[in-house]
Order: structure tokens, then sequence, then C-alpha cells
């Protein structure tokens, strides 16, 4: 130890400020180990005498009781409010703090995003309503579509005519001017697939109504039309037969009403593009496709139609039919029916399908055993083209066999049907019908329900308001608990023979009273399964038969705030 030396140690960490520094390493290393341990054997004497001192206290804590002490529940309750609960969003915070963030960032640096990624960002905006929507973003967006246009695809570029209609109408023609380009360049042209033909033919209908209804102030010099638009009347369109006529005539009908020269060139280039590019190859191309396939499409088009006026697709649907029709005696009957409601779906009157279809279902050896749900769309859709006198009495014998299998869709169907025609034995089968499901009323989900309350309305196997009324009078503990006097209200006039065995006899002598009871206590069970929107809709049929209005006070109780809110779009 004499040749030990003091100095501090620097940049090491040790439990001493200072080390020793010895010649003799060992001798060191003695030294520090002992004052290491001795620091240890003090510091576990100090914990066992704290461990000792705090078990004698707890221990005397026990003997005393402090009355004055809280006890565990306010301790318990001191613990929930110290507990902090996750803030919920503002009911705000998406309008007014979200969309903004994503509008300026899209409004700023749209020209750095990749191609696919801008026009997924413009199909996402277009689908928001227009009043949250910015002009702004819409034509920063349509811009960067037309900076990126040599990147897109066919496919693509279909999406784009849609795209940029929804967002900015016809304020900006010439982004449709460079779509149609791009569509027409070598590199993108052959790679154009049917299914590619069919939707560029369906945004250039769209965009001919666009432009004839939402037109533009009209230009001072070359206008068409000073005042409204050209009206044609039967005697200036020469009457020419349907399949000699164009395909392109309703197009040029549109064309001939807009009044803006400007917006009426840009709409016949469209029409020119689809007459020489598109409709002649989609008509070749079709001859690839089966019947079913053909079938597909044309149900495509006539389910968009609620929401499209698809008077516009003529040309569309005419090329479809025209390779149905070649393809007619090779397709199944099933097929063939379905693209007849497909047109009826369309408002559009095909002679000669109409015909042969006709031919079809007066033909027992096609027509036996054929299903249900067919059969009912059938005679709606051959109603609705005024077809059904002559064949009706071909028909009554299925409609017969099939009276125990029709579901509420049929049903409402035939329902809809019976007010247009005068045969008394039909209407006697739809109330056969009527009381079938009557009978099953338990097992009908919400979609099945509104369906069979839309044909009792339409046949008026319910009861009026003042005789519903006196039925709640003489039901004193009321009508959903308990059952009022028996036959009660008219009778549905159904009559049964001996060998319709299909429905037992006491469910064959139902009024119209039993009828809306039924339907009521079956909401009652199933009110949580339906939307707003399905509530809405069925307080809006309810109202619109004004005769049946008052089914809207006998409603589930929870309903109550939804139809007292209830305003009608169309008288507001």
């Amino acid at each position: 130890m004499k040749n030990c030396k003091m100095r501090p140690l620097i940049g090491t960490f040790h439990p001493f400020r200072t080390a020793l520094v010895a010649a003799d390493a060992n001798e060191a290393f003695v030294v520090a180990y002992g004052r290491l341990r001795w620091q240890e054997c003090r510091n576990y004497t100090t914990r066992v005498v704290t461990v000792q001192n705090a078990d004698s206290r707890l221990s005397a804590k026990r003997d005393t009781v402090d009355e004055s002490a809280p006890d565990s529940n306010s301790i318990q309750e001191k613990q929930e409010n110290a507990i902090v609960y996750r803030k919920p969003i503002p009911a705000n915070f998406i309008r007014e703090t979200f969309l903004p963030h994503l509008e300026h960032n899209v409004a700023y640096n749209v020209m750095k995003f990749p191609p696919a990624v801008v026009l997924e960002i413009g199909i996402a905006y277009s689908k928001l309503p227009a009043f949250i929507r910015q002009r702004a973003i819409e034509d920063a967006l349509v811009e960067s579509f037309s900076y990126r246009m040599v990147d897109y695809t066919a496919s693509e570029c279909v999406q784009l005519l849609n795209t940029t209609l929804q967002l900015q109408g016809i304020r900006t023609i010439k982004i449709y001017e460079e779509i149609i380009q791009r569509l027409k360049s070598h590199s993108v042209e052959p790679t154009i697939t049917p299914l590619n033909r069919l939707g560029i033919c369906r945004s250039v209908s769209r965009i001919l109504q666009r432009a004839y209804t939402l037109q533009p102030p009209s230009d001072n010099d070359n206008n068409r039309n000073s005042g409204h638009p050209q009206v044609l009347v039967p005697d200036e369109m020469s009457l020419l037969d349907e399949y000699k006529a164009s395909w392109l005539r309703p197009w040029s009908f549109i064309i001939q009403g807009i009044k803006s020269s400007r917006i009426a060139k840009f709409a016949q280039g469209l029409v020119d593009y689809a007459s020489e590019f598109v409709l002649p190859q989609l008509e070749f191309e079709l001859t690839r496709f089966d019947s079913q396939e053909l079938c597909d499409l044309l149900t495509v088009i006539a389910q968009r139609s609620h929401r499209d006026n698809t008077a516009s697709d003529f040309p569309l649907v005419a090329v479809l039919m025209s390779r149905i029709i070649k393809g007619y005696e090779t397709t199944p009957l099933a097929t063939n029916l379905a693209n007849l409601c497909s047109l009826a779906s369309l408002k559009m009157y095909h002679e000669d399908f109409c015909k042969r279809i006709i031919k079809d279902l007066q033909n027992p050896l096609k027509m036996n055993n054929i299903y249900h749900s067919h059969l009912a769309r059938t005679v709606w859709a051959i109603a609705r083209f005024g077809l059904l006198e002559p064949i009706l009495g071909d028909l009554l014998q299925h409609i017969e066999y099939n009276i125990p299998r029709f579901d509420a869709a049929g049903f409402a169907r035939l329902s809809q049907v019976s007010a247009h025609v005068d045969s008394r034995e039909f209407v006697a089968q739809i109330y056969k019908i009527l009381l079938c499901i009557h009978y099953k009323l338990s097992t009908l989900d919400a979609k099945q329900l509104a369906f069979f309350l839309n044909g009792c309305c339409f046949m008026n196997a319910l009861p009026s308001a003042l005789e519903f009324e006196k039925y709640i009078n003489l039901c004193p503990g009321g009508y959903m608990q308990h059952d009022g006097p028996k036959s009660h209200g008219q009778p549905i006039p159904a009559k049964f023979n001996q060998r319709d065995k299909y429905l037992p006899k006491s469910a064959q002598s139902v009024t119209r009273t039993d009828v809306l009871v039924g339907i009521l206590r079956r909401y009652e069970e199933i009110e949580a399964d339906l939307d707003l929107v399905e509530i809405n809709r069925l307080i809006k049929f309810l109202k619109s038969t004004h005769q049946y209005a008052y089914i809207c006070n006998h409603l589930p109780q929870a309903w109550s705030q939804i139809i007292k809110d209830f305003k009608d779009p169309l008288q507001i």
C-alpha cells in the first residue's frame, strides 16, 4: 500500500468517486473488493431492520381499529374517478377537420401521386355528396387526369369517363376529348375488351344526357335553337320500322335538342366514335358470348335502370338483342323469360322477341313444371307490355298448380297485375296465395313481410280505418296480446275445393282484420331487424296508398319518432 497513489477515475462507472491505482494490481483489487463487500453488508442490514420495523407497525395497526379511516368503497370510488376514458370523436370531426386536411393534401400534392392512385382518389371523391365536394378539388383531380393521361390503360380510361362526369359534368370538354384520343391510340385500342366497350357506350349515353339536361348558357353565335329544344312529333319521325331504323336514333334525337353549338359538336364527336369504333366491334365480339352471358349483361343494365335513365342505352340494348334473337332457338326458356323481364324493367318493347315468348308460353311441353318464381315474373312482365289477356287462359292452370309454392315476392307481382286484368278466376287464385302466405306469416323476414303487405294493399285485402278502429275497441286487453272477436270484419273471398288440401280448413276462413293484425304482430317481433332505410320505405309506401295510411299509427312503438319525423321528399 505504500506505492499506492490516489487520482480521480474519468469515464468509468464505479461505486466510489475515486479508485486506487496501485502499482501492484492484486493489492488494489483486494482493497476495492473489501470495500464493496462491506457496503453490501451494510445495505442488507439496513433493509432487514426496515422490514422488521414495518412489520411491527402493521401488527400494531391490526390491534387498534381506526373508526375515522376511509372504508374500501371510498377507495374504489377514488380509483374509478382516477380512470381516464378515451375522448370520443366530435360529430363534426369528419366534415370540418378530416376532410379539409385530405382535400388540402390532394389539392397541392395530387401531381406527385401515381396515376392509379390519382384515379382511385377521384373515384372515391366522386362518390361523396355534391354539397360536400369542393370545385377546386374536382378541377385539380381532372387536371391531374389530363396530366397523367399517357399512363392510363383501356379499363382505366373507361373509369375516367364515368368519374370525370360525376366530378365536374361537362364543365371541361377537353378532358373527354383527351380520353377518346387515348382510347383511339394504337397502344390502347387493341387492349379494349367487350366489357370495356359496354362501359364506353354507357358512359357516352350518360354524357349525352348530362349535355342535354345541364347545358351551359347558349353561345351568342351559331345557336341551333333560340328558344326551347326542338320537339319531335311522330309525323316528323316518318315512323320508320323499329328494326330498320338506326340504332343511333335516340342519340341523334338528343343531339338535335342541344342548343349550344359547341356542346352539340362535342356530343356529335362522342356519337361518331361510338358508332365507328365501339358498336361494330362490340357486335362482332358478342358472337363469342353464350346465351347465359348475354342474359347476364342485359340483366345488369336493367338492374341499373332504377338509378340511371337507361332509355338512352337503346343502341347498346339493340346490339345485345340482335345477338339474343339469333340464338333464341338454342336458349333455354328460363333464360328467355329473364330477358323478357329485363326488357320490361328497361321499358323497351321488342316485337319479334315478345311474339316468340308468347308462342312458347302457349306450348304445354315447354311450360310443364315451370318454376313458380319465373312464372310470377313472366306474368308481371307480359302484363306490362299489355299482352296478358290473350294467353291468361293458358297460364291459369300453371298458377293454380303453384299456389302453395308462391313466395311473398311472387304474390306482390301477381297482385299488381290483378288490378289490370278482368278475370275472376285469376283474382280468386291470388286470394288463395294470400291465405297460404298468411298461414306461414311467422316465418317471413322483413323483406318478405314488406312484399306481403304490398300485395295485400294492391288486393284491397286489409280493413278500412273505421273497421279496424271498431276491432280495437272490442279488444280490452289490446289486440297485440289477445285475439279479438272471431269472424270480425270482411272475409277474404277465396273458395277452396275438396282437392285443395295444401291449407288447413282453419286457415281457409280468414278476415281482412286477421290479415292486418298478423302483419302488425310480425312487425312487433322483427322490429329490431329493420334499419332506418327500410322503415322509411315502409312508411312512404303506406302514406302513398292514402287508404291504408292509418296503419302507420299502429306500427311498433319504437318507430313512433321515425314516423313523426318522416317527410316525403316528393312533397317538400
